[in-house]
């Protein structure tokens, strides 16, 4: 992508008119960096306290001081300064510092359009670079293109509801969560080590830095179209469902409140549902992805504008990571066991996390401390389920992880064989008559 160099032109901007000196030296300039007679206008900015901001093509060369402030901060990262050597350093640079004439690269923003800005006039511009905003909003090229390029939206914020008992209040009518396995990988991260050995299971010291220092693609990757067909269908799928649990039609709804991650996404609930856009709370437009707190945050910015009163039903829906084990207890409670079927359950306990791998180390303190005991990744209250419950222990105070029971790491425990396991949760349905 390269702008028509052929009819470049330039524009000087400043707080005051150039002097016939200043403008001939500013010619011999662009002379000299472009190889040929450049024109150039003058305009009158105020905003600027002093110096020139000279822009050319794409191209800035930014003379106030502001620019020379950021000329010299990227001077100074570019330092490499030893453990007891900063200050002189620092002080080495400063004197041998000289302001150049480094241009910058400024594009148009063309288009905004569902968290997605359309930018032109950036010539030199790279698929993954982050690019800066004169609002500091940042974004990510995505899409190169002869004419420009494509640039998805950052966004940054947070959001929470806190909710209490209250005997007269409705409160949560429904609620509802699935779970769809990603086994053709349209949304996925590898993990810290991919294919390689685990460090923690390396034979040897040698083994396991080889297996830390083996390559490895740490970047999220996502099947984009597969991604938004999922997305379009779940979202309807799980405001239909929410729905028939609480009992209500979707015109009973005062507001929706959707999970911002595409605006299409949501125009396609929209109309799927047969319901006018202006039912939707959208703040995506100004706010950007800003991924699992957008459907907080549109909750917020709805009660400020006055779009919700007291006794007024909204309904949230979103799709993406979710809490497994309380719309699991939820979904146990709303489902009864169907007649003529034999339920059982079992379950783990893992006591020491680290004994349980690297990933159940690192979550089994968490789930312990919001919901007790648990094998690593599931609290113990979760398991027990139908006519007969079994809980797998060891005998030497290690515990049982969720990762053991399905014998993913294909370790050797004392007191603990995951043939034997399955083989007495067979036994019991035999002795019931199965």
């Amino acid at each position: 992508m390269r702008a028509d160099r052929s009819r470049l032109t330039a524009e000087l901007r400043s707080a005051s008119q150039p002097t016939p000196e200043q403008v001939r030296r500013f010619g011999e300039f662009l002379t000299r960096t472009y190889q040929r007679e450049v024109p150039l206008n003058w305009a009158l900015d105020e905003s600027l306290r002093s110096g020139f901001r000279l822009q050319v093509g794409s191209d800035v060369y930014d003379w106030t001081p502001d620019g020379r402030v950021r000329q010299f901060q990227d001077y100074l990262r570019q330092l490499q300064p030893g453990e007891n050597d900063i200050i002189p350093l620092m002080r080495q640079a400063v004197e041998e510092w000289e302001l150049s004439a480094e241009p910058e690269e400024i594009g148009t923003v063309v288009t905004v359009d569902s968290e997605i800005a359309t930018v032109t006039g950036l010539d030199h511009a790279q698929y993954g670079e982050v690019l800066v905003f004169s609002s500091g909003v940042r974004g990510m090229v995505q899409d190169l293109r002869q004419d420009g390029l494509s640039c998805i939206l950052f966004g940054d914020g947070a959001g929470a509801v806190v909710m209490e008992w209250r005997e007269d209040a409705d409160g949560m009518l429904s609620s509802y969560m699935e779970n769809t396995d990603d086994a053709d990988h349209v949304l996925w991260c590898d993990s810290a080590f991919c294919d390689r050995p685990l460090p923690f299971d390396a034979v040897s010291d040698e083994a396991a830095r080889a297996a830390a220092e083996a390559p490895c693609d740490p970047y999220m990757r996502m099947a984009g179209q597969a991604v938004f067909k999922f997305a379009t269908s779940a979202m309807v799928r799980c405001i239909e469902e929410a729905l028939s649990r609480a009992q209500l039609s979707p015109e009973d709804v005062t507001l929706y409140v959707p999970h911002q991650a595409n605006e299409r996404i949501i125009r396609y609930a929209a109309k799927k549902m047969d319901l006018p856009l202006e039912r939707f709370q959208i703040i995506i437009d100004h706010v950007g992805n800003v991924s699992g707190a957008s459907a907080l945050i549109a909750l917020n910015e709805a009660l400020v504008e006055g779009k919700l009163a007291v006794g007024d039903i909204a309904l949230m829906a979103g799709f993406g990571g979710g809490l497994t084990a309380g719309a699991c207890a939820r979904f146990n409670q709303e489902v009864p066991d169907a007649p003529g079927v034999f339920y059982q359950s079992a379950g783990s306990r893992l006591e020491r996390g680290g004994d349980g791998g690297f990933a159940m180390g690192l979550s089994h303190p968490f789930v312990m401390h919001f919901d007790g005991a648990n094998d690593g990744l599931v609290a113990e209250t979760s398991f027990p389920w139908g006519e007969r419950y079994t809980l797998f222990t060891a005998a030497d105070g290690r515990g049982i992880s969720h990762e053991d029971v399905i014998d993913m790491n294909r370790r050797d425990i004392p007191g603990f064989d995951v043939q034997e396991a399955f083989e007495t949760l067979v036994s019991h349905m035999r002795e019931d008559g199965f």
